[in-house]
């Protein structure tokens, strides 16, 4: 029964990442004059760093680094995708937000992310090891973002409008999904693997995870009716 699970949910990203990218696009024109009109790249982007790894992982030869030193890892890849993951999300929900304070707040996280990233090279080698420090804060930064976002838009959970409210939707699955998966990560990132059991188990947990986060953002482009809308 697990094996089916297991394959299940090792190919569903085809599943989730293509059935987003495909709503995306066909309700671009109701966003596409908002911050979010970037986000069919990122989902591109997502889908292909996904398959790549994924072939990497099978065969060494799909990497396209050269040096033989790096051609069966494909952490580069995930690093790089990481930090332009956090770096677009926060920038989102930093212009969705009305408070100076909290945009100043959230500016600042953002560079912090940055200069974390930078430091983070240094004692994790960027093209061999997960940015795990980096990762931690702009899990942090973002889940904060999130919360900001839905405290001033509060109002959207009393009224009609959770159903025009894109934003809402994308955030309660991204916020679900670095709650549960950042202790993961960190255990992915310092375990030694010696407990297979308890590794498939998270493992599944971390899918599951994917799964839900983009069955949200999917809810979302689906209940997207008219013109996207945020209020305060």
């Amino acid at each position: 029964m697990w094996r089916i699970v297991d394959i299940f949910l090792e190919n569903s990203f085809v599943l989730f990442y293509g059935l987003t990218l495909i709503l995306a696009l066909v309700q671009y024109p109701k966003y596409f004059d908002t911050p979010l009109k970037y986000y069919p790249i990122l989902l591109m982007y997502t889908f292909l760093n996904e398959l790549l790894g994924y072939l990497i992982s099978k065969d060494f030869e799909f990497n396209p680094l050269f040096s033989e030193l790096y051609s069966d890892n494909n952490v580069v890849f995930y690093n790089s995708y990481s930090f332009i993951y956090f770096i677009y999300f926060l920038y989102v929900f930093r212009s969705f937000i009305s408070s100076e304070t909290n945009k100043k707040q959230l500016l600042i996280l953002g560079l912090g992310f940055i200069v974390m990233s930078i430091l983070n090279s240094f004692f994790q080698n960027f093209l061999l090891k997960p940015q795990i420090y980096a990762y931690i804060y702009g899990g942090l930064a973002l889940s904060y973002s999130i919360i900001i976002y839905l405290k001033e838009n509060k109002g959207i959970l009393r009224r009609k409008i959770i159903k025009l409210s894109l934003l809402f939707w994308i955030s309660v699955g991204l916020l679900i999904f670095h709650v549960g998966y950042t202790p993961i990560k960190i255990y992915y990132t310092f375990s030694s693997f010696s407990d297979l059991e308890l590794y498939y188990s998270l493992r599944r947990v971390h899918l599951t995870l994917v799964g839900v986060m983009y069955s949200f953002i999917i809810y979302g482009f689906l209940q997207l009716k008219g013109k996207f809308k945020t209020m305060n």
